[in-house]
């Protein structure tokens, strides 16, 4: 039986599985690969650009096996694979290379349990406390995604076609005047508020560069008049890149300790994004990209239960691949806009 390599790429971690080298398993082998038989296998969440390979040209890639024909994709060289965006927190792909047919599948299933089990415990074992679940997630790979949220104006957001699925998107600006000074674009998701909860979402910002260049995540919201924000934005000023508070009264940055604001890249770059609240220290925190050293965070406690959503003041973007963890929810059928 041809001898089966298997390569996690984990970015952070490279240099802590370079060295070893287990049985039948090697890591980052240097042979050209160009006659092998590749499967890609997300463990958690992968996203990575294939050049040059239609179908297997991808965005992200959730719960899906990708290039099981050898006959459709002929060569799989480490130099075609642009790697995008891969995240320590939750991220891994794995490669099978020299696949054999008569490989039997108990032995292909306990090879993957086992990297899964070390590589979960590894990064997801302080992520996630062990009283929280995954209340809702949504990967925008049907239409009707979009009716798990309520808009200021849905006239003004849509979905857009991408290279797997769709992505939710803020194209124009809303028609809608909030009670007091605060965004004018936000899609709450509809159906549940929670108190404590982590966050986890892919933004793209696809407009201009300039200091107040922006996408927002919701929280805590009440109604349209009583709700928290994150502003991430390209530099830091009393209205912008910031954490902030509405309180039946026109939004107060309230963050105690923000960075310099952040990089959006180009209008085709896409971001990690991670918002974190705790109603037991009253904390928030938001990470951009990094998912260790959060952007901005600061202690509150004018609201403790609330919806959650996406948008931006009053600029354009793109959201996919959210997740919510959170240790209980409560079910809500209110609408906030009146849509």
């Amino acid at each position: 039986m041809p001898q089966r390599h298997i390569e996690p790429v984990l970015k952070g971690m490279y240099n802590r599985f370079v060295p070893r080298r287990l049985g039948g398993v090697s890591l980052f082998p240097q042979q050209n690969l160009s006659t092998h038989k590749c499967i890609a296998w997300p463990v958690f969440r992968w996203d990575f650009t294939i050049k040059g390979h239609n179908k297997w040209e991808s965005r992200k890639a959730m719960g899906h096996l990708v290039n099981t024909s050898h006959n459709k994709y002929k060569t799989c060289r480490p130099s075609i694979i642009s790697q995008r965006r891969v995240y320590l927190s939750n991220s891994v792909i794995i490669f099978i290379h020299n696949y054999d047919h008569k490989l039997t599948a108990m032995k292909l299933f306990l090879s993957i349990i086992l990297i899964c089990f070390s590589i979960q415990f590894t990064l997801r074992g302080q992520d996630v406390p062990k009283n929280y679940s995954l209340i809702y997630e949504q990967s925008f790979s049907e239409k009707e995604a979009i009716e798990d949220f309520e808009m200021t104006d849905p006239e003004a957001w849509s979905l857009t076609t991408e290279k797997t699925g769709y992505a939710l998107a803020i194209s124009q600006q809303s028609n809608y005047t909030p009670p007091f000074r605060s965004p004018f674009n936000i899609a709450i998701v509809k159906g549940f508020s929670v108190g404590s909860f982590i966050l986890e979402a892919e933004l793209q910002q696809t407009g201009k560069e300039y200091g107040h260049r922006d996408l927002c995540i919701f929280f805590g919201m009440e109604d349209p008049a009583n709700f928290y924000y994150t502003h991430i934005a390209t530099a830091p000023d009393p209205h912008a890149h910031n954490i902030f508070l509405v309180h039946n009264a026109p939004r107060v940055a309230i963050g105690k300790k923000i960075n310099n604001g952040i990089d959006w890249g180009s209008t085709e770059q896409w971001h990690k994004v991670k918002v974190v609240r705790n109603l037991k220290d009253h904390s928030i925190k938001v990470y951009f990209d990094d998912m260790t050293t959060p952007i901005m965070e600061t202690n509150d406690h004018h609201f403790d239960y609330g919806q959650i959503g996406f948008g931006t003041f009053d600029d354009i973007g793109r959201f996919d691949s959210i997740k919510i963890w959170a240790p209980e929810k409560t079910s809500t059928s209110k609408t906030l806009f009146g849509n």
